[in-house]
């Protein structure tokens, strides 16, 4: 149960973390004091697109604005001071994909772990190349296929009319394999 961290008028210094959790449909923040203890959390929520079947969306600018206003929050709403944070902890969804430009900017909506519109895809990958395409891209077993799956889709769907490294790689490996090397 977070407790307040200051009562009006006194002047002791607190020492906190802050741990942001990144979920599917919220960001909270959590200040610990250094006994772990949770002194004050708040939370912000934030839209999950499914445009079509299968899709499972959401703008990272959102998870942005959203984590800022939460700890905005913390320092407004329940009085930590700033100068009071000494760390700061991230914990993000499952895998996900965010697609960003050579300027570091977001290109489309981001696929979510529960994003199912590649499983087609994603179990072909898994037959045609077993534990290989773990040991290639170091990745899981099923939920990061998806979105690297999802990846040259995406580029295509972009219209950019090139893939992404990545998902360039995967054909070239099934094409060998297709071809018998």
């Amino acid at each position: 149960m977070p407790r307040p961290f200051l009562q009006k008028g006194m002047n002791v210094m607190n020492e906190y973390v802050i741990g942001v959790d990144l979920g599917t449909s919220a960001v909270k923040v959590s200040a610990m004091d250094r006994e772990g203890q949770i002194a004050a959390q708040q939370s912000y929520g934030y839209d999950l697109h499914q445009p079509h079947p299968g899709y499972s969306e959401q703008d990272p600018r959102d998870w942005l604005y959203g984590t800022t206003i939460a700890i905005d929050r913390l320092i407004l709403r329940d009085g930590l001071k700033a100068e009071e944070i000494k760390g700061i902890s991230f914990s993000g969804q499952m895998h996900g994909l965010v697609l960003l430009d050579e300027n570091g900017q977001v290109l489309r909506p981001a696929m979510l772990w529960n994003d199912t519109r590649t499983t087609k895809q994603c179990e072909e990958i898994r037959e045609k190349l077993g534990d290989k395409f773990i040991d290639i891209t170091g990745l899981g077993r099923l939920y990061p296929t998806k979105a690297v799956v999802g990846q040259g889709k995406s580029a295509r769907h972009l219209g950019e009319g090139k893939e992404l490294p990545l998902a360039k790689r995967l054909r070239s490996l099934r094409d060998d394999r297709q071809a018998g090397h």
